[in-house]
């Protein structure tokens, strides 16, 4: 979702976040059902987590992997890209709030 579009009415279709260290940005989208809530953090490569302590990862290049972690503590998810010919990475948190009952669902979000 956030390194392809935007989703529909939460941002221009062009909008980017860039690859600077220390940029961050938070989407907001609702739906009839669900708010998400997808805070975006751009962080030096050496604060991502290894590809091994992930609960999902897929190496696509050269050091170059998107990884998937699960926390308990709270249900989100949190995704993070890495770009090691810039040394950085992106970690993407998101939260999916249900619209009926109040309850929170943490979903990754699909490319």
């Amino acid at each position: 979702m956030v390194s392809c579009v935007s989703p529909r009415g939460s941002r221009s279709p062009d909008a980017v976040v860039p690859l600077t260290d220390g940029v961050t940005d938070q989407i907001t989208h609702q739906t009839a059902n669900y708010t998400v809530e997808t805070a975006i953090d751009v962080q030096p490569l050496s604060d991502c987590p290894s590809p091994e302590s992930a609960d999902m990862s897929y190496r696509f290049g050269e050091g170059a992997y998107t990884t998937i972690t699960h926390t308990s503590v709270d249900p989100t998810y949190r995704t993070y890209h890495t770009y090691p010919e810039y040394q950085l990475g992106v970690c993407t948190t998101q939260m999916i709030q249900s619209a009926s009952d109040d309850s929170t669902t943490a979903r990754p979000h699909s490319h």
